[in-house]
């Protein structure tokens, strides 16, 4: 069985990088409409996707942080045992 910070960094990863991925792909899109629409410069354009770089590198590194704080205290709440059945009164 895995130990809870290896399924917690596992998890916070995966979903990083899924949301990190798809705000990456949303910020490259708004960068290719803008530049189109505006009519901006190459330069311009390839600002903007670094920018977009960055978006979803901040969106993913900020998931996986809650991701892992919130499998870790998951983890916590798993190992406190329930409390015990109350004593029946006579």
């Amino acid at each position: 069985m895995r130990s809870p910070i290896v399924a917690a960094l596992a998890a916070a990863a995966a979903c990083g990088l899924l949301i990190g991925g798809e705000t990456t792909a949303f910020a490259w899109a708004v960068d290719l409409v803008l530049m189109e629409r505006l009519g901006l410069s190459r330069e311009a354009a390839v600002i903007g996707g670094f920018v977009g770089i960055g978006i979803g590198l901040a969106a993913s590194l900020w998931v996986a942080v809650k991701v892992y704080r919130a499998e870790l205290a998951l983890a916590a709440a798993a190992l406190i045992p329930p409390p015990p059945p109350a004593a029946p009164e006579a």
